[in-house]
């Protein structure tokens, strides 16, 4: 799928949850390291705190930490073979690297799913 597509794709789900704007897209593409910014294609927002609760609470049940399942479910497309969390000390790596490694159920996705806080066709294990 390409990049456009993929967008398109999205602002169909997300609607006006979905952000294109300049500065949104500046606000999440710099850090505070030397490298120039890396402004991402778009910026989700959530609706509701609740929406974000649902997903706390499943992760929860499964034992997950929402930071474990966030990073490891774009390593689930197969169009995607890294991610990159930024780490600016040893102790942020070695903490990443742990997240990385978290075990995470096949059961957590699939609930994920039946709650619809997660699309049907997304890839998971």
């Amino acid at each position: 799928m390409s990049r456009d597509a993929a967008l398109a794709d999205l602002q169909a789900l997300l609607g006006p949850r979905l952000s294109r704007s300049a500065g949104d897209l500046a606000d999440h593409g710099r850090n505070e390291t030397w490298f120039a910014p890396m402004p991402p294609d778009a910026v989700a927002f959530p609706e509701t705190t609740a929406e974000v609760s649902a997903l706390v609470a499943v992760c929860a049940r499964h034992g997950v930490k929402l930071i474990e399942a966030a990073l490891r479910f774009p390593l689930l497309h197969p169009a995607v073979v890294s991610v990159i969390p930024g780490g600016q000390s040893p102790t942020q790596v070695l903490s990443n690297r742990a997240i990385l490694d978290a075990a995470i159920p096949d059961a957590l996705w699939a609930e994920l799913k039946a709650e619809g806080l997660m699309r049907a066709n997304a890839p998971t294990p």
